[in-house]
């Protein structure tokens, strides 16, 4: 998908890409070699497009992620998503609750297709600076209003990565709704000891953990994980969906955010209590 997009190319809007497809031009090649058909807006300089067009392949072979999040429409950030297929993570954030600056977080989970990762207050939380830098593509639900100002003000992260948020992204193809109501809608499900648990829950297990229940913790972080892999399946139909619509010209609405295994989970759990217990 990303190499048949113009909209990061100088001079080229949502409208005029949308007239070049029309027009059967649908590649980066297609358009450097005049295959426009008069479809192309008359002030982009053919010097100009060579120049971004091989700025463009360039920054695709090499992984820079950067080159299209600065340039890119963050609405149209999922277009990048097969595209840095081993720098994709999928994230998501529990929190104290409460208003910011009050509101902190308490566990920050990342999945890249190979395994879950929680971050945890009080023990690891500092170690995402490092394992962040790792990815190019972040994927969260609603992240553009919570997640990412969140750990942008409480860690001081800038995150200059490609952004897809999913909430926006399912509510521009009709799938609208809260994280476990498209879960719903789509079969996924949750491990029976989360089932039913809210972010609501998730504060008060945090409270509990706290205060010196074992369980808390465990319970906690596999209610994240089971978030965070719901993201994975999510961001899958979300792509397939907006790249089919975006193909066939369809005018999509540009929609503004809103606001694991258990055993392999219990381990997790187990081993950040005992490092708590070391003098």
């Amino acid at each position: 998908m990303l190499e048949c997009t113009f909209r990061h190319l100088t001079g080229i809007g949502p409208r005029a890409e949308a007239k070049l497809w029309a027009a059967g031009c649908r590649s980066w090649d297609a358009l450097e070699e005049g295959q426009a058909n008069g479809a192309l807006p008359k002030k982009v300089t053919a010097r100009r497009l060579r120049e971004e067009l091989d700025q463009s392949r360039q920054a695709l072979a090499q992984g820079v992620h950067q080159f299209f999040a600065e340039r890119l429409p963050e609405a149209e950030h999922w277009r990048c998503l097969p595209h840095f297929p081993d720098t994709v993570c999928y994230l998501d954030i529990e929190t104290t609750g409460g208003r910011p600056p009050d509101d902190r977080i308490t566990v920050i989970g990342l999945h890249d297709h190979e395994r879950y990762l929680p971050f945890v207050q009080g023990d690891n939380l500092e170690a995402f600076r490092d394992a962040i830098t790792h990815y190019s593509v972040v994927v969260t639900f609603s992240g553009g209003n919570f997640d990412l100002p969140m750990i942008r003000r409480e860690m001081g992260i800038a995150l200059d990565h490609l952004h897809i948020d999913l909430c926006p992204a399912l509510r521009r193809v009709g799938v609208g709704g809260g994280l476990k109501k498209i879960e719903q809608a789509f079969g996924l499900e949750r491990s029976p000891e989360t089932r039913g648990l809210t972010g609501w829950d998730a504060v008060k297990l945090w409270r509990r953990h706290i205060n010196g229940d074992r369980k808390a913790l465990r319970l906690l972080i596999e209610y994240n994980r089971h978030d965070v892999l719901s993201l994975l399946e999510l961001g899958r139909i979300a792509y397939q969906r907006l790249r089919e619509a975006t193909l066939e010209n369809q005018e999509l609405p540009v929609v503004k955010p809103r606001r694991k295994r258990w055993d392999e989970t219990s381990q997790l759990a187990y081993q950040l209590r005992e490092r708590r217990k070391r003098p």
